[in-house]
C-alpha cells in the first residue's frame, strides 16, 4: 500500500486488490519493574512463566470463528484503536 500513492501520480490507471486487513489492536505492554527484572535474572523459570502468561493472554483473546462472541468485542477495540491512532488519507490523483 505504501507504493500506491506514488504509482497513482504517474500511472494512467491503477487497480488495487487488497485482502481484508488484519485488525490492529493495542499492545498490552508495559516496562517490567526492577523487581520483576531481578526475579527474571535470578530464575529463568520466572521469565518463562511470564512469557507463557503473555502468550496465553493473547491466545485466549483470539477468536477462531466469525460467530465467536469474542469477535464483536475485539472488533470494537480494534476499530476504536484505529480511529484514535491511524490517520485516514485518501489517495486522489491530481
Amino acid at each position: 500500500m505504501q507504493v500506491v500513492p506514488e504509482l497513482a501520480e504517474t500511472a494512467a490507471h491503477v487497480t488495487v486488490f487488497q485482502r481484508t486487513p488484519p485488525w490492529i489492536v493495542p499492545k498490552d505492554d508495559r516496562p517490567f519493574t526492577a523487581e520483576e527484572l531481578t526475579r527474571f535474572r535470578r530464575s529463568p523459570w520466572a521469565a518463562r512463566r511470564e512469557r507463557w502468561r503473555l502468550w496465553k493472554e493473547q491466545h485466549d483473546n483470539t477468536a477462531l470463528r466469525l460467530d465467536d462472541p469474542l469477535v464483536a468485542g475485539r472488533q470494537g477495540i480494534a476499530e476504536e484503536y484505529l480511529r484514535r491512532h491511524v490517520p485516514t488519507r485518501r489517495c486522489v490523483r491530481r
